[in-house]
């Protein structure tokens, strides 16, 4: 299917017309400063290498495509940034990561840049945090365009951004998880910076990109849901992909758990 946008509209509307989807948006593959190397990083740098590739978006590849959001608390010139991801999951039971939006925009800059990866990427949903400001963006959202889905997602208490993490990391150890279109090097950057001791950071500065790309896999793989977010996965896990998807309600994907080995 393809995806257009209508001229003279800020956000975009839907249009499917029969062939491929748009391919891979052009992103920046630098961001200026070396990465530095972590030896307890949940994200090593071997491993970021393995699964960055070169493949092209193709939307009838995915079972389900979510936009992820992390809003930033505040939008001055010293805040963090809005993490803002498009992420998907293959009929096979396979997650990508797909595009990266993330950075500093107003909140209703953001809420419309969300919107506009919803209809060009045919999402099944908009994904938002909001423990910290997300309640105004899914308004927000909402207000531009009340047809939009959108489903909340809240941290537990005292769960911190390594521990939520954790799981996602795992998957990706385990080749389940890719990033398509050359990945984005600002999101992987920050990738090898959480490590088991905390993220190193700028003082005050906070994990965004990975926080609002942690929240699309959460949603993708119903592990809040399965309140297993501090799982540690191994194979046993998982079954053999079936042909297609299992759906459930709205079409909700679940392709890749065996509940038998929880």
């Amino acid at each position: 299917m393809n995806v257009k946008e209508r001229s003279g509209e800020d956000h975009g509307q839907r249009i499917d017309e029969p062939g491929d989807v748009i391919g891979c948006h052009k992103q920046a593959h630098g961001n200026g400063k070396p990465q530095q190397v972590f030896e307890d990083s949940l994200w090593p740098g071997d491993l970021i290498k393995k699964i960055v590739s070169s493949a092209n978006f193709t939307r009838d590849t995915y079972c389900r495509v979510v936009v992820s959001c992390d809003p930033a608390e505040t939008n001055t010139e010293f805040s963090n940034e809005y993490g803002l991801h498009v992420v998907g999951k293959t009929h096979g039971g396979e997650g990508h990561h797909i595009r990266d939006e993330s950075g500093r925009m107003s909140p209703n800059e953001f809420a419309s840049k969300a919107i506009r990866l919803y209809n060009e990427y045919q999402a099944d949903a908009i994904v938002v945090e909001t423990n910290a400001g997300g309640d105004f963006i899914k308004s927000a959202i909402l207000t531009i365009d009340p047809t939009v889905k959108v489903r909340e997602v809240k941290a537990k208490s005292g769960q911190g951004k390594i521990i939520r993490a954790t799981p996602i990391a795992n998957l990706a150890q385990m080749g389940k998880i890719r990033h398509i279109c050359g990945g984005s090097a600002k999101l992987e950057n920050q990738m090898a910076r959480m490590t088991n001791q905390g993220f190193h950071g700028a003082p005050g500065e906070s994990p965004d990109r990975v926080d609002a790309y942690v929240w699309g896999f959460i949603d993708l793989f119903g592990l809040d849901e399965m309140q297993s977010t501090e799982l540690v996965f191994k194979s046993a896990m998982f079954k053999a992909a079936p042909e297609g998807c299992l759906t459930e309600n709205a079409g909700v994907c679940y392709t890749a758990f065996d509940g038998e080995a929880f």
